[in-house]
């Protein structure tokens, strides 16, 4: 029997994409604030260039003005597939949270429309709250023989 390859990981959107934003928002801001110092330190730089009394044409000011393109792609080349690579990993690593608890929505349904038929509840093996099937099994099991 071969392995199921998952297609579809935002089993519970509204958790999913919460979980996701909640993740990267402190990544983004964090970003945010080095494209700030980033911005910062150039104006300073120019600022320090007109207190000495450089020449608007002179070439530290092309310098500043080449440096500072450049500082900026090389900030953005690296936090845009940080950003990506960081928002697919949450949402793999929230699929490990969702699943398991809509497994066991779906199980605590059907058990009570059938619960003789029905086998024991079990989770991936990777997913987390591994203790909650152990815990449930054992309660049904035992409400079952009253």
């Amino acid at each position: 029997m071969g392995k199921i390859i998952r297609t579809n990981y935002l089993i519970n959107r509204a958790f999913q994409m919460r979980f996701i934003f909640n993740s990267l928002l402190p990544i983004l801001f964090t970003q945010f604030v080095i494209y700030l110092t980033l911005e910062y330190i150039f104006f300073r730089l120019k600022n320090h260039g007109i207190s000495l009394g450089i020449d608007p044409e002179h070439t530290y000011f092309k310098l500043i003005a080449v440096e500072r393109i450049f500082s900026l792609k090389v900030f953005f080349i690296i936090s845009v597939p940080l950003s990506v690579t960081l928002s697919f990993w949450t949402l793999v690593y929230s699929h490990k949270i969702a699943g398991p608890l809509y497994k066991l929505d779906k199980y605590l349904e059907n058990f009570k429309e059938n619960y003789l038929s029905q086998n024991k509840l079990s989770f991936r093996k990777n997913d987390f709250f591994q203790e909650l099937p152990v815990k449930i099994n054992k309660i049904l099991e035992q409400e079952l023989k009253k």
